[in-house]
């Protein structure tokens, strides 16, 4: 799974085509859940298959959720005091970001 460094609910579980790239709020309820689901995974993964996933805490995600080849999109993070909580933003063709309540 990819996380993020700032305060904000998403959580990308990139995956092998020909599935997409899973994109998930995990914050949904007010609560932010990444800790948790991070761990979820990880455990699960290796208990199955006894291979350890990289989690890793990036500033910046590509991802393809539609599948078509080369048609990864972007996803950024920015800090926004108008809201309150994360919210999903398209900026433009296949470049994103997550809006983030300051802390």
């Amino acid at each position: 799974p990819h996380l993020r460094p700032y305060r904000q609910t998403f959580m990308l579980i990139p995956l092998r085509p020909p599935l997409r790239d899973l994109l998930i709020d995990l914050g949904a309820n007010g609560h932010e859940s990444f800790s948790e689901m991070a761990t979820i995974l990880y455990n699960t993964v290796f208990k199955l298959t006894g291979r350890q996933i990289p989690v890793n805490v990036v500033s910046q995600i590509t991802y393809n959720n539609g599948r078509p080849k080369n048609q990864d999109s972007t996803l950024t993070f920015q800090e926004d005091p108008k809201v309150q909580a994360s919210v999903f933003k398209n900026v433009k063709s296949h470049v994103n970001c997550i809006l983030y309540p300051p802390k």
